[in-house]
């Protein structure tokens, strides 16, 4: 039974090295949630990053780490970090000393001591401007990267270390609002210090953090060591969809902890509370269709497209075991898909997100689904029109507002009637080129219409039923039994009207991917008695979850193939 069958052996280990030999791991959350602390965990050595010892092997979940951890105490190698710090640093160092200080000088209000870092920056800037001169017409159409040792020390040695200078001058609360303010700048214009809009460069830093990945992967394939990198960290959903376009192996990381857990350690490191409403502020702007949201942070939009959510919880021993075990099941399954299935919680979830893309809503897509306490599916939702109404993706503007055209079956009385309405919606749209959509349907939002017509803002209008509503109205609709005592799955934290009938119909548990921004947790979900429990979801979803558990080889036949293994006589 074991004659060792090598020519198999080689070809099934060959398969695997591609996904070993080359990972792009992206990092993205909210400032507090613990970015940094992944990026560090993943660039140890298996010994130094010292994860659990598996101690569990009577439950599902406990067999399953032991089989990654034992996995990965063979195949871990530490990553190669790319801090977007960093990167944004060398943006900086394109602008001569004098200006450099006053530009940080007016963010901060203030005058900073820069002196003991003149002749340091001074020395960094003609280096940035040479490699600059030397690397400005690279491009992603296969441009051969300038490889030495000196471009590889100036980008991953020199200017890490020098940048820890330079951070230590800024105060806490003016550094991340000076960074924030540059990374702005340089998605608008390309350069550090302007806010000029040119659309060319929006994506400005994602093509530097990749130049420094080509130099990386040269060097490494030079050298014949694997490429293993990790960027920390992402905050514009565009830039990260950049790297999702140009590398099947590139994985968004989403690193998530609770907002209690996320303001403690930020109060700890020195901010205010003032300083952390202006932060979550900028972290999850109000959106308002114009150039502006091409360019400006947005957290809720990068976490809301990430491959792998990450749970990094508050550890008071500071050992972070339950952030170390995802870590090594995530990466394991990247190098050995299908090596462990999918947890029951990642099972529900993908079924919610699947859900999520039946949506005709235009502004976001949720989907929800309700099982018993053993995690049996009992309905799914999505928010959408009623069954009896055309989702609003499949409606046109262009019927209401053109005479010549009427839609009876897609819009409702109102909006074929009404003189008014139509009037102002006509008003709303006299000067566009409808051309511009080459070939587009032209949906509208009747909420956002409605509300501007009356001069409101009310959630009332909406012509969807929200996910949540509709996954608790299958459940009643197939017959199914209560829902009390069961989970609820959701792509986005039900807002205040879906946590009224959450905590009505005794909803124990909800796992959500991102958290709703309005008072529903505070206000309706952690009030009175035995109130549901919120949980941050964790694991792979969408295109991830099936890249990680499908498997490449069936298990048996690899197996089989690897060790010569049969049982035939």
């Amino acid at each position: 039974m074991g004659k060792g069958a090598t020519l198999e052996n080689t070809a099934v280990e060959r398969i695997f090295q591609e996904r070993k030999d080359f990972i792009i791991i992206g990092l993205t959350g909210r400032t507090g949630c613990g970015c940094t602390t992944v990026a560090q965990l993943l660039c140890k050595n298996f010994e130094d990053l010292q994860p659990p010892i598996p101690s569990d092997n009577e439950s599902i979940d406990g067999r399953a780490y032991s089989i990654s951890y034992e996995y990965m105490k063979n195949a871990w190698v530490p990553f190669r970090l790319i801090e977007m710090k960093h990167v944004i640093f060398t943006f900086i160092l394109e602008h001569d000393y004098e200006a450099t200080i006053k530009y940080i000088n007016k963010i901060a209000e203030k005058d900073l001591d820069f002196s003991a870092f003149k002749d340091t920056y001074i020395s960094l800037h003609k280096k940035r401007m040479k490699w600059k001169e030397v690397t400005t017409n690279l491009n992603e159409e296969g441009r051969e990267v300038p490889f030495g040792d000196d471009i590889f020390e100036f980008y991953f040695h020199e200017i890490p270390t020098h940048y820890d200078e330079f951070q230590k001058i800024i105060p806490v609360d003016v550094y991340t609002k000076l960074l924030q303010t540059i990374g702005d700048n340089i998605r608008s214009s390309g350069d550090a210090f302007s806010d000029s809009i040119v659309p060319q460069n929006v994506l400005k830093l994602s093509q530097r953090v990749n130049m420094l990945i080509k130099i990386l992967r040269k060097r490494n394939l030079k050298e014949k060591k694997q490429v293993l990198v990790v960027i920390d960290a992402f905050r514009n959903p565009y830039e990260a969809t950049f790297f999702k376009d140009r590398y099947s192996a590139f994985y968004l990381f989403a690193v998530n902890a609770t907002d209690d857990e996320r303001k403690e350690r930020l109060i700890q490191k020195g901010f205010t509370y003032t300083s952390l409403a202006e932060l979550d502020k900028k972290e999850y702007p109000s959106l308002d269709n114009s150039i502006n949201d091409f360019y400006r942070i947005n957290i809720e939009k990068t976490i809301e497209i990430a491959d792998i959510h990450i749970n990094n919880p508050d550890s008071k021993t500071k050992d972070f075991s339950l952030t170390k075990r995802q870590i090594i099941r995530y990466i394991g399954l990247i190098m050995h898909p299908g090596i462990v299935p999918p947890t029951r919680i990642e099972y529900c979830m993908q079924a919610a997100y699947d859900s999520k893309l039946n949506s005709g809503c235009l502004s976001r897509q949720v989907g929800a689904v309700i099982t018993d306490q053993d995690y049996n599916i009992i309905s799914t939702g999505w928010n959408t029109t009623p069954s009896n109404q055309i989702p609003c993706s499949l409606r046109s503007l262009l019927t209401i507002v053109r005479d010549d055209k009427d839609d009876e079956t897609g819009m409702s009385e109102f909006e074929r009637t009404d003189k008014e309405y139509r009037e102002f919606l006509r008003s709303k749209v006299s000067d566009i080129d409808f051309s511009l959509l080459h070939g587009r349907n032209c949906s509208y939002c009747f909420k956002d219409a409605y509300n501007a017509f009356k001069g409101q803002q009310n959630q009332v209008y909406t012509r969807s039923v929200h996910a949540e509503e509709m996954a608790f109205l299958q459940s009643s609709i197939i017959g199914a039994p209560t829902v009390c005592g069961g989970y609820l799955f959701t792509t986005a934290s039900p807002c205040e009207l879906c946590s009224k009938k959450a905590c009505h119909t005794g909803i124990k548990k909800i796992y959500y991917i991102d958290q709703y921004p309005g008072i529903s947790y505070k206000h309706i979900l952690n009030c009175g008695d035995n109130p549901p429990q919120m949980i941050p979801f964790s694991g792979a979803i969408g295109r991830a979850y099936t890249q990680l558990y499908t498997q490449v080889l069936p298990y048996k036949d690899e197996l089989y193939m690897l060790l010569g293994l049969t049982f035939k006589k």
